[in-house]
């Protein structure tokens, strides 16, 4: 094509303002008014059929498959395979299992003690409700679990109170990190529907819990006597923390407050790093692999500054 047949300026424009509107064939951008009425009936009836497919699939999933009660799978088939994990507190730092008391170091001290504030500030905020009409809490003892068989666990729970139940590790006390004989909680990890197999109930019939030096070599670093745990029971002579049978199962109640045991190191060495390992005993359905970390909770205690023990 020569230049002489380019369409000049004044042609482009006079053709892209016949396609926004022909007049002689009553079209606009190309179509009629009877063609764009219906392409928009067809895209408006398209879209609404994918938007009601997607809301009904939507609804399929949430109301009809998941329960928000319940976890989709649970006991053996759920990812924690009904094993009871443990964890700690004071944790202030996620990336670390240290434990630093240090006297001279207020700050520090106040962070670690701010830390299980906040624990025992989520079991009080809990006992407050109990005005709540849809939260009903048994009058449980914890200390017999055969006692507490009268109540639907469905319906009411056990009532945990940190200042009844956890001995001198409190708040008032400041869990005993200022006067170096530091608290640490261990928590059992909430399971819907497990309920503890106890092993012998000539024993105990609770889940019992002991913390240990990491290894054998380092019990003496543990100090004179014995750890005390809050709420404790001795068995055989052995001390150990325990987990209230009456406290199970756990089925997404309102108001339910996870099991924890307070442990209160009384005489343990200062300056001297303990590496400590707790775990569950006189229960069957309970694996423990120490190599693997399963069914434990580690963590390391460090109190300097305070005197030479």
């Amino acid at each position: 094509m020569t230049d002489d047949n380019k369409p000049t300026c004044g042609q482009r424009m006079s053709a892209c303002g016949r396609f926004l509107y022909n007049k002689d064939r009553g079209t606009f951008l190309g179509r009629t008014p009877k063609s764009w009425a219906l392409i928009t009936i067809f895209y408006l009836i398209y879209y609404s059929c994918l938007a009601a497919f997607f809301v009904g699939m939507l609804s399929v999933l949430l109301f009809g498959i998941i329960d928000d009660t319940k976890p989709m799978l649970t006991g053996e088939q759920s990812l924690i395979r009904m094993n009871p994990g443990l964890g700690m507190r004071p944790m202030p730092d996620v990336e670390r299992t240290l434990i630093n008391v240090n006297a001279s170091d207020q700050k520090n001290l106040d962070r670690l003690v701010g830390n299980l504030d906040q624990l025992v500030n989520s079991y009080s905020s809990v006992n407050k409700s109990l005005e709540d009409p849809n939260m009903e809490y048994a009058n449980c003892n914890l200390e017999d679990a055969e006692a507490n068989r009268d109540f639907d666990p469905k319906k009411k729970i056990c009532r945990i109170d940190p200042s009844k139940h956890w001995g001198n590790c409190t708040s008032a006390n400041k869990f005993g990190y200022e006067s170096a004989t530091p608290c640490v909680i261990i928590k059992m990890n909430k399971i819907y529907g497990w309920l503890p197999d106890i092993e012998d109930p000539q024993l105990s019939n609770h889940t019992l819990m002991r913390c240990e030096p990491e290894n054998d070599g380092d019990k003496a670093t543990f100090g004179s006597g014995s750890l005390l745990y809050y709420p404790g029971v001795t068995v055989n002579g052995t001390d150990y923390g325990y987990f209230s049978s009456a406290l199970f199962p756990y089925l997404n109640q309102k108001g339910y407050t996870t099991p924890a045991v307070a442990v209160r190191f009384p005489n343990a060495r200062r300056n001297v790093l303990l590496m400590v390992s707790c775990r569950l005993y006189n229960i069957k359905n309970y694996r423990y692999d120490k190599m693997d970390r399963d069914g434990m909770v580690r963590f390391e205690l460090l109190i300097i500054n305070t005197g030479s023990r």
